[in-house]
């Protein structure tokens, strides 16, 4: 909303800095675009934000079952390439038991980047390499792995009348969802003035509003309440 009393411009101050996730969608593997919807005043500026993914994972540990046949102590272990480009990948390096099967894996690098458990092959480099072992990896916490976790709002525009819708495109997933609030504030433009407001409406029609108006970083809020009663 915009009102002007003499020549001084009253404008809404935007967008709250509180985002609120309805879903945070699957499979995004960079971070997506955020676009909020514009302000409906013509002279207000549109709400800008950054969206958050969950931290990528690492290899925790790997195991193998079967543990196969005939390895040498030539044998190695590969792991497929994390999912991100800006990832590390992962290493490890196999125990071989005294029977020549896989006795186990040693994690040597984690690594990141990993949004899906990365593929582990086995190999024997031996003229008569071991056979039969199938390997697993485990990924360090994936519970918030390819979720869009929150939305940061950079800059709350202003001249919105009604809640801006936010829309997420790009980085590889769909599906997430957020909602918006508007900021209960308004400034006076060229003053330093900020008022508050807030209210509900009673049972009987009352409309109750209490405010907080302050100028500049150091003064202290007045507050107040006002009353409407319902007419006829």
């Amino acid at each position: 909303m915009t009102a002007v009393s003499g020549s001084t411009q009253v404008s809404t101050s935007g967008v709250s800095a509180t985002v609120t996730q309805v879903s945070g969608g699957t499979g995004y593997t960079s971070v997506p675009t955020v676009t909020f919807s514009a302000p409906e005043v013509s002279t207000g500026t549109t709400a800008t934000g950054t969206a958050v993914i969950g931290e990528t994972a690492g290899v925790l540990s790997i195991a193998s079952d079967p543990d196969g046949t005939g390895y040498s102590d030539k044998t190695t272990v590969e792991i497929t390439a994390p999912d991100l480009a800006s990832g590390v990948q992962a290493t490890a390096t196999v125990v071989v038991a005294d029977d020549d099967t896989i006795a186990g894996f040693v994690v040597t690098e984690a690594g990141s980047g990993y949004t899906t458990t990365p593929g582990v092959t086995v190999v024997d480099s031996d003229p008569t390499p071991g056979k039969g072992a199938v390997a697993t990896a485990t990924l360090t916490d994936t519970a918030a792995l390819g979720l869009v976790t929150h939305i940061i709002v950079d800059q709350a525009g202003s001249g919105y009348e009604s809640v801006p819708t936010i829309s997420i495109t790009g980085g590889g997933g769909s599906g997430a969802s957020f909602t918006a609030a508007l900021a209960n504030t308004v400034t006076i433009a060229g003053t330093g003035i900020r008022l508050s407001l807030s209210g509900h409406q009673t049972a009987g029609g009352q409309i109750k509003l209490a405010y907080s108006v302050a100028s500049g970083d150091t003064c202290e809020a007045k507050r107040g309440s006002i009353t409407l009663n319902k007419s006829g």
